[in-house]
Order: C-alpha cells, then structure tokens, then sequence
C-alpha cells in the first residue's frame, strides 16, 4: 500500500469516521460465527454509541476529547473484530471463545472510552478529558445500566471486570474472572486498544496535537508526590512525542507481548501471514525517531480529521 488516507483503517478500505461503514464491515466479520439476533444487538450497540457521542443522546454531553474520539472507538472496534476472527480461525473447537464473547467484545470495545462523556445534568467537569485517571470505572458504570437494554444484564459483571483491561486503573494481575476465556477476550480488547491507536496514520500529530492536552486536563501531564511537591512527567507536545519510544519499549511492548500474551499477532491470521497493526506502528515509530535524531518535528505534516465527526 503506498498510500492511506487519514480516516480510514490500515487497509484504506474502511472510513473510520463513519459508523454505519464500520458496523457493516464488523457484522461482515461477525456473521461467520454469531446469530443475526446478535448482530442486531452489536447494531444497536453501534447505534447508541454513535448518538451518545455526537450528543444526540439524552442526558450527555457530545464527546469534547479530541484524541479518545469517535474515530477511535470505530478503530478500536474495527480492530477488535478482526483479532477476534483471528484467534477464533487459529483455535481447535473446543479453545474457541463462542459467540457470545465475540458479541461481548465488540460492543466492549464500542464503549470502553465512553466514560470520557460528560453528563448534562451533574457533571463537574469541563472537558471529558478531566475523567482519564477514572474514565474505566465510569464506562463500567454505564455499561451496567446499559447493556439490560439489549438483554444482556447477565453479563453487567463480567463487563465491569472486562473493561479494566482496557485502562490503568486496575493491575490487570488483580483481574479477577472464572474462566480462562474471558481473560482472553479481555487480553484480545485491550491489545486491540493499543494496536488501533498507535497504527493510526496520523498518530504522531495527535499525540502532538490532541493527547498532549488531555494528558494536562486530565492531570497526566504531571505527577503528585507524597510530600507535596509536583514533578513534570510532560512539559510539552515535543517532550510526549520524545517519551514515546521510551513508553513504547517500557510499557506497550511488554503489555501487548506479557500482560496479554501476544494476542496482538491474531491479526496476522486474520490478513492471512501480515500484521499490518504492527507494521503501522513500526513505521510510526520508525519516523519519530528519525525527527528525534533530526531534532526536527516541523516533520510532522499530516493534516488532522476535524472533530468533532458530524
């Protein structure tokens, strides 16, 4: 592929700004092991986020965080299904996650960032990026109201612990689940999460542009000590980008390779033999370290997608 536009997948097929494109690529995906009923749901699903964050449903703010936005969450989904197919191909029967886990993940990864939404009524914030270091726990709380919608309230706790596979602020060694397969899907979200966002096309810009931001409102930016003081973790867009390969070898890699035991390299099953993900993050890393050693980062030119999506 010698070209890939900036809102679309690491295929250039699917326009990731646009629910109802992804949602069919997904349930084209889906259709290989799940019931139409459970399609329907994931649509459903797929709908409700979608309204939830353009602010067109009630009670919520539409999403004001510019890095953890729309184009994100159909990313990350996106990115999910395919592992998930991945995994599922790769399997003998009796190793397989079913249905109703491939169900569960997708519409996980449809929700895992919505508790970076602000609510109309009793929010205390400014900006959704104030809820990162308690954005997990929020989006769980969501999802336990939500998902008795769809007839799925059976699955309220599994989902609460499911979510914190996607986020900081529980240990995933403190993960508590009954069956190995939910540690799985919970492994197979959570690398879809990662694998989404670094691969995508413009993420240096973003990172540069949009998560440094919400790093500083969120209160990443900087890091509390016990006696008092304040110590700068980012004091710039130019320091995060110049951290990145550092958090990448330090804390990506070993979650993707240990924390969720490679799961990651299921996409190459699914693009028959290419991990295209991981091909997208070397080169995105690749680049930045060039502009590192170049002490060039006017480098950076790619023109951001506007947000938020219409």
């Amino acid at each position: 592929m010698q070209f890939r536009r900036n809102e679309y997948d690491v295929t250039d097929r699917v326009h990731l700004r646009k629910p109802e494109t992804v949602f069919t690529e997904v349930s084209t995906i889906m259709s290989d092991f799940c019931t139409d009923a459970m399609c329907n749901k994931v649509h459903l699903a797929f709908q409700n986020l979608a309204t939830m964050y353009k602010g067109r449903l009630n009670g919520f703010q539409p999403c004001d965080v510019p890095y953890h936005d729309l184009q994100h969450i159909m990313d990350v989904t996106l990115t999910t299904a395919r592992l998930l197919a991945g995994f599922e191909h790769a399997q003998r029967p009796g190793k397989r996650l079913g249905p109703n886990r491939i169900m569960l993940g997708i519409i996980l990864a449809l929700y895992h960032d919505c508790g970076y939404i602000r609510d109309i009524h009793k929010d205390e914030y400014d900006n959704g990026a104030e809820y990162t270091q308690t954005h997990i726990t929020r989006g769980a709380n969501y999802l336990r109201e939500y998902l008795p919608t769809l007839g799925l309230g059976n699955y309220t706790d599994l989902m609460d612990n499911l979510i914190h596979y996607t986020g900081y602020e529980k240990p995933i060694e403190k993960i508590r689940l009954d069956d190995p397969r939910d540690m799985v899907l919970g492994f197979l979200v959570g690398s879809a999460d990662l694998l989404a966002q670094m691969s995508d096309r413009c993420y240096l810009e973003k990172c540069r542009d949009r998560l440094y931001p919400e790093f500083v409102l969120g209160g990443m930016a900087r890091k509390a000590e016990a006696n008092g003081t304040q110590t700068i973790i980012y004091g710039s867009a130019e320091e995060l980008l110049r951290k990145t390969p550092q958090f990448y070898q330090r804390m990506v890699r070993p979650r993707l390779e240990q924390k969720f035991h490679n799961v990651g390299g299921f996409a190459a099953h699914y693009f028959a033999g290419q991990n295209l993900y991981q091909e997208e993050i070397d080169r995105n890393l690749a680049y930045l370290e060039l502009m590192i050693e170049e002490n060039d980062f006017s480098m950076l030119r790619r023109q951001l997608p506007d947000t938020p999506e219409a």
